[in-house]
């Protein structure tokens, strides 16, 4: 019974866990800090990939990058705010900057995490940096289909919405073509 079950029950495993991840990167409040972190962290791999300095030291550095650039724009957020409202800081203003910025992070997590798990699994670092592009270009191509679909985009104008997406990731796989 227990066998006969497992399949079954696998997939819904598998389904929950990934209606977990979907969750976790649906940019329902700050859509724009998502791309920005995927869009960053491709532009790091593009040309971290010329280095050649290692996996590991490339994945130090998309992470270290990424934490940098949430924390620049919890700065500019909070700064802009105050400029805005006349208010001084506060740690609830900081800790709402910090939140609404770390769609940033959710956003560029994802290709270190792919890169990770392929460094992990003894990949060459050639084969983890390209993974770590091609997560890139298809998050990007991802989020463009969504939210041309979510506009109430179908048939060619989706289509259209999807290339801007695919344009972007080219961009970024040209840029690591001009750093080597």
């Amino acid at each position: 019974m227990i066998v006969a079950n497992a399949p079954t029950a696998a997939r819904g495993v598998v389904a929950r866990v990934a209606h977990r991840v979907l969750w976790w990167l649906d940019p329902e409040e700050y859509a724009a800090g998502v791309i920005y972190g995927i869009l960053l962290v491709g532009i790091v791999v593009a040309i971290e990939w010329a280095n050649g300095n290692g996996s590991w030291r490339d994945i130090e550095s998309e992470f270290g990058v990424l934490v940098l650039y949430w924390l620049i724009h919890t700065y500019a957020k909070v700064v802009g705010d105050q400029y805005d409202s006349h208010d001084r800081w506060s740690l609830a203003s900081i800790g709402r900057a910090l939140v609404h910025e770390s769609a940033i992070v959710r956003g560029g997590i994802i290709p270190i995490f792919v890169m990770t798990f392929a460094t992990f699994c003894g990949f060459a670092d050639s084969t983890v940096t390209g993974l770590g592009l091609l997560t890139v270009v298809l998050l990007l191509i991802f989020f463009q289909g969504v939210a041309a679909h979510r506009a109430g985009m179908r048939g060619w104008i989706l289509s259209a919405q999807v290339v801007v997406g695919l344009f972007f990731g080219a961009c970024l796989v040209g840029l690591k073509y001009l750093m080597s």
